[in-house]
């Protein structure tokens, strides 16, 4: 008999090929199938709006999706992984992911970054073993720059929040900065800032709220504090009066 060594290569378009996909698969078919479908190389793939990294080596697929590639009932499936990764041919590891999660919040919608998982991946043990001599294979050069710079926007964008300031608790020491005042003024607010920051900083703390920047929650409040409560009439023909009464001070003493 001759001996199991040497290679054959497999094309993975042969995963595709309808005489591969015309019949129910065999066990041993199904190992092969594992190996066609594993990532040859580690990137980001999208299942059910969320960004998921595949490492080299995982398959990406479902149970149910396998199950209805190689027509199998879920239980034969099953039972299949559980002699593979008793054998020590597979393991089950969670992907990582990575979801933009939008707060709302009263004063201040902001965007996050939340950490979740999806259903385990099938990761091949030993997968270089199947990769002959232990190198990746060349069509990753040759794609390697095209993918990896298609996905280059989402990681940098992923980092980028990833190091953006954590939200926190009212500060003990939060005070009106000369920048608050002058904001404050040029939108128009003309009442009392500092009873406006206890009354800003007593609904927080009763509510347990957090932000990156409570500076900027402040100006929010400021804002809001505006539409709700807009100077009356009163207020603006007083100031009118006042700013009248100046000009005419002004023109007797001329």
């Amino acid at each position: 008999m001759p001996k199991n060594n040497g290679w054959v290569k497999l094309h993975r378009k042969l995963a595709d090929n309808e005489l591969w996909l015309a019949e129910p698969f065999t066990r041993g078919q199904a190992w092969i199938d594992l190996l066609l479908l594993a990532n040859h190389r580690s990137e980001f793939i999208r299942r059910r709006g969320i960004m998921v990294k595949v490492e080299r080596g995982q398959v990406a697929w479902s149970e149910e999706a396998l199950a209805r590639r190689w027509r199998w009932s879920k239980g034969k499936l099953r039972r299949f992984f559980s002699e593979l990764s008793a054998r020590s041919m597979i393991s089950r590891q969670h992907a990582e992911t990575t979801t933009r999660l939008k707060t709302e919040l009263k004063n201040t919608p902001k965007t996050a970054l939340k950490k979740t998982s999806v259903n385990a991946l099938i990761y091949i043990e030993n997968y270089e073993r199947y990769q002959g001599n232990g190198t990746e294979d060349r069509t990753e050069e040759k794609t390697k720059n095209g993918t990896e710079e298609a996905f280059l926007p989402i990681i940098e964008e992923i980092k980028k929040r990833e190091r953006r300031k954590t939200p926190t608790l009212p500060p003990e020491d939060f005070s009106i900065t000369d920048k608050m005042r002058e904001y404050a003024k040029a939108k128009g607010y003309t009442g009392d800032l500092e009873s406006l920051k206890e009354k800003f900083l007593n609904y927080h703390r009763a509510k347990g709220s957090k932000f990156a920047s409570w500076e900027s929650a402040f100006k929010n409040w400021v804002l809001k504090e505006i539409e709700f409560n807009p100077p009356s009439a009163t207020d603006a023909r007083t100031e009118y009066q006042e700013i009248t009464m100046e000009n005419m001070g002004e023109i007797f003493e001329n």
